[in-house]
């Protein structure tokens, strides 16, 4: 498994090219094995601790998770725009409300980042808008 994370960088260094598969073939490729995902990223439990939720590649693109603490069937919350590279994700504390980081959403003026907000039960992703971010910070 260690390998699998080291590979890219030991190819690029013996000066060969490397090219990483997109979103849309690790979710085909995720499919053709049979499986809702591939690629988990980050994962963050319910406040109640019996579901958790997480990111990984679906078919439809970035998407996120849930599945039992004890295991059971995978069910799709959200997926595809605007979610391009999701890396973080928190449950708010009802457990309600999803937050996910997309570090390479563009938002209003160009610069690349945005947290969305998405309802636990499934739904679509809405950005926060940037002046709601400043307000809850101080």
């Amino acid at each position: 498994m260690k390998l699998a994370f080291a590979l890219p960088c030991a190819i690029t260094a013996l000066g060969l090219s490397f090219t990483s598969p997109s979103a849309q073939q690790l979710g085909a490729n995720a499919a053709a094995r049979g499986s809702d995902f591939a690629v988990p990223v980050d994962a963050t439990p319910s406040p109640d601790g019996n579901t958790f939720y997480f990111i990984a590649v679906g078919a439809n693109g970035p998407s996120v998770f849930r599945v039992g603490a004890t295991g059971g069937s995978v069910s799709l919350v959200a997926a595809g725009a605007p979610f391009v590279n999701p890396a973080g994700l928190a449950v708010g504390t009802d457990g309600t409300q999803l937050y996910v980081a997309g570090r390479s959403a563009f938002v209003a003026g160009g610069r690349a980042g945005q947290i969305f907000v998405v309802p636990a039960a499934g739904g679509t992703a809405k950005p926060i808008r940037r002046s709601r971010l400043h307000a809850e910070r101080r």
